[in-house]
């Protein structure tokens, strides 16, 4: 029959996944607001959302990337990584502590640019101040910007890398993945601040 609906192993799938995250999104939506009570934010819902479609398309700029076409796979892995990290392990720390992140975030929201505060040895105006060019150009999100400084743990992970590999003299893809799963590096390089 000409455009009969034909059930394959990949349509089954593809609709069972559909139908799973359409049960799942009521709940992750609770969860959401729920655990990001601390953050200062009035639509919890869509910050998560933008900080989502950042952690996308920061991740397909990773094929722009002058970088060996072998290590883009790995990276794009470890970006995965990083972004269940940013995007979900942290939602229960960010739920159970509260941190110097929703104040960076608070601040980067002023009307008056901050930038003539930042300066050598100037830590948290130096946040700030990263944070409000980010909300300067993009809407401001908290998770949008916990996204960006995952990414820019990334680029340093990889950086990392590079430099090993130099020094060694060999490239060896698992070094990467050594440091870019490192449980203390994925976790404190996915936080803002």
């Amino acid at each position: 029959m000409k455009g009969a609906w034909r059930r394959t192993p990949g349509t089954v799938w593809a609709l069972l996944l559909a139908v799973g995250v359409g049960v799942a999104t009521p709940t992750f939506v609770y969860l959401i607001r729920l655990f990001g009570f601390r953050i200062p934010q009035p639509n919890i819902e869509a910050d998560y959302l933008e900080g989502l479609l950042w952690a996308l398309a920061l991740g397909a700029s990773i094929f722009l990337w002058p970088a060996p076409a072998r290590d883009k796979r790995p990276l794009l892995i470890l970006w995965g990584a990083k972004c269940l990290v940013t995007l979900g392990f942290m939602l229960l720390y960010e739920w159970h502590y509260g941190l110097d992140a929703y104040m960076y975030f608070d601040q980067s929201r002023a009307q008056i640019s901050p930038l003539h505060d930042m300066g050598w040895g100037r830590g948290t105006e130096n946040l700030i101040g990263l944070a409000w060019i980010q909300s300067s150009i993009l809407p401001p999100s908290y998770h949008a910007l916990k996204v960006s400084f995952a990414m820019v743990g990334l680029v340093s992970v990889y950086l990392t890398y590079r430099g090993a590999v130099r020094f060694r003299g060999e490239e060896d893809i698992r070094l990467l993945y050594v440091l870019g799963l490192f449980p203390s590096i994925l976790f404190w390089s996915s936080i803002l601040g």
